[in-house]
């Protein structure tokens, strides 16, 4: 587990530039996301149902924004990781 952590910490540190450029852009999106939503809520006062209605869409748009960038995040790293480390080939599974 040591070994794995440094491996890890060795490839962050060869590839800090694109590591980082990756997680500075996810968290702008998300900070655009955001001001986003407030703008709406901020425009839609809730002092009617439909507005209510309206702005638990908007909420729920959201949330699922987030979980799309959740996911975008971890495909970018996992491409941006198997872009970067050696292709070993194909694995292989042993039965015991």
């Amino acid at each position: 587990m040591v070994r794995t952590l440094g491996k890890s910490f060795a490839f962050l540190w060869r590839n800090a530039r694109g590591a980082i450029a990756l997680q500075v852009m996810v968290a702008l999106l998300t900070v655009c996301l955001f001001a986003l939503y407030l703008g709406l809520t901020g425009l839609l006062e809730m002092n009617s149902g439909p507005k209510v209605v309206l702005v638990f869409i908007v909420q729920q748009v959201f949330v699922w924004c987030r979980s799309f960038l959740r996911v975008m995040l971890f495909s970018c790293e996992l491409a941006f990781t198997r872009s970067r480390v050696p292709a070993s080939g194909p694995a292989e599974i042993v039965s015991t």
